[in-house]
């Protein structure tokens, strides 16, 4: 997979930008099933189900931004095509990082507190 996307720049760009994407939908998810939540009882499993695939999306995005920054054999500042595959690799291992951290912080929300609070 790595191969791959260090092959098609449109596939290591999605690699970057889907953990924001990711974030988007969960938060917008989220927030958008609490009335149901709240008025229909063993249904807060939605929130977990988004908060579990959402996760998993953007771990996989990040895993590949990581692993094309390691091993793209040139410095971002180079101005070759390995430096510019190893400045999208930080990017989205930074912003896979932050987005990972959001989704997991409002996943959070749905085990402390009650919908209806």
């Amino acid at each position: 997979m790595i191969d791959k996307a260090r092959q098609s720049p449109a596939l290591l760009w999605a690699a970057a930008l889907v953990g924001i994407a990711a974030w988007m939908v969960h938060i917008t998810l989220a927030s958008g099933v609490v009335d149901f939540t709240c008025n229909s009882k063993g249904s807060l499993w939605i929130v977990h189900l988004a908060t579990l695939v959402t996760t998993l999306i953007t771990a996989l995005g990040t895993w590949i931004c990581y692993g094309v920054m390691r091993t793209s054999g040139d410095d971002e500042s180079s101005g070759t095509l390995a430096g510019n595959h190893s400045f999208v690799g930080v990017f989205g291992v930074i912003t896979g990082a932050f987005s990972l951290a959001l989704i997991l912080l409002e996943g959070s929300y749905a085990l402390f507190l009650s919908p209806c609070a």
